[in-house]
């Protein structure tokens, strides 16, 4: 039997929707634990499938599943020491490389993966599995369970109708600094079109979207809470998406976006590069500015779809080919 180990999370984020990802797919999965915060902020119809747990319920639950010999599947950075049979998994390095406690996370990781000597999961190869083979000790631990990125033949989407006093921005995710929402808003606040522009970040409210609203009063931005509005509802009411992130480790909503063909925009760094090569990259947050200024001043009859359709269809086809290839292989190891 699988336990899985959700006791690290606290927002229904991106870790969130790949680890139900890959327990719709894991044989044998017996109950998945997590904490009080994030259970609080599930739905009713979904908090069934989960076991809520206080920090000494969280310990007493490992030390049964450890007893027993179970399986521990943790979708999060999270390995516990001393126990081989787990799987944890790497998404981004941000953690270990930026913060006042990366350094202590980093050593914690460290400690618990060399005593455990369990396998590790990464979902890129550009960035995440570099880092970890510079650990010796994990070399022959590592397996690639890449992201599945949303289904959108389950999309409702509508693409937006061009306002010519208005072009709206979207950004995906709130969850911390790395996003460069800052950088995105500085170049346009020094810009001569900044009163057309709309932001509209698609995540969380906290404090690092408290401030970026507050900082930036010159521009429209605002909030669409991804636990209460779906993706279609959210790539239906933005002319653009925009990512100048650093350090993402995928990027599941931003996938949907080019397979739907919405315009999106990145800029240019490892991950981008591995995952999206089909896309409008750029070097710089000035270039893609000056690119968003044109599409401002172009044709409002110009098409929003810009992905060739043959290549939407390769992108996805792939994403769901190493998905489908991850997960025998994970249940193989697992037993089943």
């Amino acid at each position: 039997m699988v336990v899985v180990n959700l006791f690290g999370l606290k927002q229904t984020n991106g870790m969130y929707f790949y680890a139900l990802d890959y327990i719709n797919e894991i044989k044998g999965v017996e109950k998945i634990l997590v904490n009080r915060v994030f259970f609080s902020k599930l739905k009713e119809i979904d908090r069934r499938n989960f076991k809520c747990c206080s920090f000494l319920g969280f310990l007493f639950e490992l030390m049964i599943c450890i007893w027993n010999r179970k399986f521990i599947y943790t979708p999060t950075s999270h390995p516990l020491p001393f126990y081989s049979k787990q799987l944890v998994v790497v998404h981004d390095i941000y953690p270990f490389k930026h913060g006042k406690l990366s350094k202590i996370k980093k050593i914690l990781f460290n400690i618990s993966a060399f005593t455990s000597r369990c396998n590790i999961g990464y979902i890129n190869k550009s960035e995440v599995l570099p880092y970890l083979v510079n650990n010796k000790f994990l070399i022959g631990k590592l397996f690639f369970l890449p992201n599945l990125m949303p289904n959108i033949d389950s999309f409702n989407f509508v693409p937006k109708v061009k306002n010519r006093n208005e072009f709206v921005i979207g950004v995906i995710g709130s969850d911390s600094y790395k996003k460069n929402y800052h950088l995105l808003c500085e170049k346009i606040s020094e810009s001569n079109f900044y009163g057309k522009i709309k932001i509209v970040i698609y995540g969380h409210d906290n404090n690092y979207t408290d401030s970026i609203i507050s900082k930036y009063k010159n521009i429209q931005i605002k909030v669409m809470k991804s636990d209460y509005y779906c993706l279609s509802k959210f790539f239906s009411s933005i002319d653009v998406v925009v990512s100048i992130a650093e350090g993402e480790g995928f990027g599941r909503p931003l996938a949907s976006a080019v397979a739907l063909g919405l315009k999106t925009y990145v800029i240019n760094n490892k991950i981008n590069s591995e995952f999206f090569s089909d896309v409008y990259i750029f070097d710089t947050v000035e270039d893609m500015i000056l690119c968003i200024q044109n599409d401002i001043d172009i044709d409002i009859d110009s098409d929003h779809i810009v992905t060739p359709l043959v290549k939407r269809d390769e992108f996805i086809q792939l994403n769901l080919d190493k998905f489908k290839v991850a997960t025998l292989a994970l249940n193989r190891w697992i037993g089943f």
